[in-house]
């Protein structure tokens, strides 16, 4: 965020009538040296094919609160994918907008 890296927060993206489990910022190396990036992550919908879908992003703390949930620290991004290879790859970088930070 903001050119600092969050390797441990969790993303979740959901689509293409899936929600799969959140994903752990940066705990995949080879994820990692894939975008050069130390909190990077990958969320695969359609492993067999390239497939025209919408999916939605938001990320999540790495440490839960008393109850055990993780409170999201972004708002949804919605991401819009096309179904040809030059368009399956939804790319998204979060900016710390501090003087909105709680």
């Amino acid at each position: 965020m903001d050119g600092n890296p969050l390797p441990g927060y969790h993303a979740k993206a959901e689509g293409a009538g899936l929600s799969p489990p959140a994903v752990r910022a940066g705990a995949d190396g080879r994820i990692n040296d894939i975008y050069g990036h130390e909190a990077a992550w990958e969320q695969a919908f359609n492993p067999s094919a390239y497939q025209a879908m919408e999916i939605r992003v938001q990320l999540f703390n790495d440490h839960p609160d008393a109850d055990g949930t993780y409170r999201a620290v972004s708002d949804v991004v919605v991401v819009q994918l096309g179904g040809y290879a030059s368009k399956s790859l939804g790319y998204v970088v979060c900016t710390l907008n501090w003087e909105d930070w709680p």
